[in-house]
């Protein structure tokens, strides 16, 4: 069991060592916004295809404002206000935009990659294809929102609000998602393989085809879940909530199953 423990925390470990030097060492040389275009989105509040790299806008009202394919990497959004905003197709890698509210944003194809968006809303977003790798996400609600092929490999994702959401196709590989809702949530051919997903909720949630191939889901709930032809080969299901699950199709090959005992259903 300790040693167990130990391998857990040793992944968290990994991932937040990583996340933070992706954070300090950014993708390229040391960034910095030109005033011209920061000076346009105040005066404007509309700044598509900007240079605000490296820009300090934190606190600051953005609601509704156009940053359609704006360069913000490295950028300080904390607490900033975007409500309505446009951000389709921006560039916000490395970008440390905590207690932020993003609720109803355009955020189509944006990337995200090793951003801080920890305690962010992002409620009735649309983030259609959407690169969130690496991404810290830690509390940050996403109820209502569009995430349809978004990519959120090996993000930090504990404790996050995905209720009511529309992520078929995504991908969740690797990712830490502890104590995550997904209830109600469409999830059809997403996949979580390898993800630690202990305690995380599915009640009635749509998960048809999806692939948790080697992930833990120790203590998850699945109640009146969609499973249909789902992948959970080599699980960790010990003590997850099954009842009223649609199983029909599903592989659990080499899974542990609620009772502890291991399953052969679905294997060669």
């Amino acid at each position: 069991m300790a040693g167990k423990q130990r391998a857990t925390w040793s992944w968290y470990a990994q991932l937040a060592i990583a996340s933070a030097i992706a954070v300090l060492v950014g993708w390229g040389p040391t960034l910095a916004e030109n005033p011209e275009h920061v000076q346009n989105l105040m005066e404007n509040r509309e700044c598509g295809g900007c240079d605000l790299t490296g820009a300090d806008l934190s606190g600051m009202d953005l609601s509704e404002v156009d940053l359609t394919g704006a360069d913000l990497r490295g950028a300080f959004l904390v607490g900033t206000n975007l409500r309505d905003a446009i951000l389709d197709f921006a560039i916000l890698d490395n970008t440390v935009m905590t207690d932020a509210y993003l609720i109803g944003a355009e955020m189509q194809e944006i990337s995200l990659v090793g951003a801080d968006l920890s305690n962010t809303v992002l409620r009735d977003v649309d983030m259609d294809k959407a690169n969130l790798e690496g991404a810290i996400l830690q509390n940050t609600q996403f109820s209502g929102a569009d995430l349809d092929g978004a990519n959120f490999r090996n993000a930090d994702l504990r404790n996050a609000g995905l209720s009511n959401t529309n992520i078929a196709q995504a991908n969740f590989t690797r990712a830490a998602m502890s104590n995550v809702n997904f209830s109600e949530s469409d999830l059809k051919g997403s996949s979580f393989a390898g993800g630690l997903l202990n305690d995380a909720v599915f009640f009635e949630a749509d998960l048809q085809e999806t692939n948790f191939q080697e992930a833990t889901l120790k203590d998850a709930t699945f109640i009146d879940a969609d499973l249909q032809d789902a992948n959970l080969n080599n699980t960790n299901l010990l003590n997850a909530k099954l009842e009223g699950a649609d199983l029909r199709g599903v592989t659990f090959c080499g899974a542990i199953m609620p009772d502890g005992e291991t399953s052969l259903q679905g294997c060669n």
